[in-house]
């Protein structure tokens, strides 16, 4: 496997963010998409007011790779149920009382930085996960040319104040990026489909194709999934209606997903046709290897959709 490398950009101190996303500073709180035909309840739905004390049932690890939503995961978990969605990052190893779900990397690197594995893989600081753990997996059509993107907006200071990550890489930032860094790119988005998969202590139980995640109908409806797999998992927290979980589902992932030009289904920049070939073997070699019926299904979607460019 190639290393991690890291793209040589200067990054600005304290920027936190491999897989944040930006806020849509130009939509009032709360908005619903002006086509939509959100319930009446949509305009008032209102985050869960943050618990205190430790979570009654075990956090659960939620494997993924770059710019794949895991920061709209950990809002509007944290904003429905009130408990602590953390994330493995530099100086964050989920260890708050009240952690519920605990996104993480691994096995990539964090901002160029090694997390020391005992930091990672539970016991984290000596707390026990739930042996059922979560992956969330992206189209590396669009998930490579985001992170590249991201790469980008973080070398020319594009990562603080109300217009953060709004720039647009050039195609030349791009095709640079994308040629100097291919190995890397692919090897960091197979990396943890197929770390997690092997371990011998936790099962991969539930996958959250990024496509549908941010999907009007398919979205709203996977997180009540999660929301239920939590509760099930031993945490407590009062149930939302179904017009409020697809409120807060557009105001942390709709609203972020429209607004954010690296997370935007359509943007997608193009590959060379031998980039396409070791996509398309990578994405086969995956498909082989998993049993879950979504998870394949999406695995699956992605083949075909480079099929069609080869």
């Amino acid at each position: 496997e190639p290393e991690n490398v890291e793209p040589e950009v200067s990054e600005p101190e304290n920027v936190e963010p491999d897989d944040s996303e930006p806020e849509d500073s130009s939509a009032p709180e709360n908005a619903a998409p002006d086509n939509a035909d959100a319930p009446v309840e949509s305009k008032q739905c209102k985050d869960v007011p943050k618990h205190e004390g430790k979570a009654d049932g075990l956090p659960v690890w939620v494997g993924h790779s770059e710019r794949n939503g895991a920061q709209m995961l950990r809002d509007l978990v944290s904003s429905t149920t009130g408990w602590v969605a953390g994330k493995i990052a530099t100086g964050n190893f989920c260890d708050e009382d009240g952690l519920i779900i605990c996104t993480t990397l691994w096995p990539n690197k964090v901002r160029g930085r090694a997390i020391g594995i005992d930091k990672v893989i539970p016991p984290a600081n000596n707390r026990t996960f739930d042996t059922n753990a979560w992956m969330m997996i992206r189209n590396p059509l669009t998930e490579i040319p985001a992170v590249v993107n991201y790469w980008y907006q973080i070398s020319n200071q594009n990562g603080r104040g109300d217009d953060k990550y709004t720039m647009q890489a050039p195609i030349e930032y791009w095709e640079e990026y994308r040629d100097k860094q291919f190995n890397d790119l692919i090897s960091r988005w197979v990396g943890p489909l197929q770390q997690w998969k092997d371990l011998d202590k936790y099962d991969v139980s539930f996958y959250i194709p990024y496509e549908h995640f941010v999907d009007e109908v398919k979205g709203p409806l996977l997180f009540q999934e999660a929301i239920d797999r939590l509760q099930n998992a031993g945490h407590t927290f009062s149930p939302k209606s179904a017009a409020d979980m697809k409120c807060l589902w557009r105001r942390n992932v709709d609203k972020s997903a429209r607004s954010n030009p690296t997370h935007n289904l359509e943007y997608a920049q193009t590959f060379t046709k031998e980039q396409y070939e070791t996509i398309l073997e990578k994405l086969h070699a995956v498909f082989k290897t998993l049993r879950d019926k979504r998870a394949k299904e999406s695995i699956k979607s992605y083949i075909k959709a480079v099929e069609a460019l080869v």
